[in-house]
């Protein structure tokens, strides 16, 4: 099975004519000054939620030593095909117009 790599390919407009021009939104008006308009309790419940997450987590640690400690992780398949996908990649890089 070989690696597939998807490309996209991104043609710029260049029909600067057609395009129509923007006017500029009109400002709305408030009475209450803006110090009234602004609620912080989002930010606060963010700010809280951010404190409560552990810097680290045990279980992804556990699992990662695992991973590590395992002499058949990753397994030869997927070797293969990771060098497979760099070797394309290296041998034959889209050419830029």
């Amino acid at each position: 099975m070989s690696a597939t790599l998807n490309r996209m390919k991104v043609n710029a407009n260049r029909d600067v004519a057609s395009a129509t021009q923007l006017q500029p939104r009109r400002k709305t008006q408030s009475n209450k000054p803006a110090s009234e308009n602004v609620n912080f309790a989002a930010s606060a419940q963010l700010a809280q939620a951010l404190n409560d997450t552990p810097a680290v987590r045990p279980d992804a640690v556990a699992h990662a030593k695992a991973l590590i400690a395992n002499p058949n992780y990753p397994n030869a398949d997927v070797v293969r095909k990771v060098a497979r996908a760099l070797a394309n990649e290296i041998s034959s890089p889209e050419k830029e117009s």
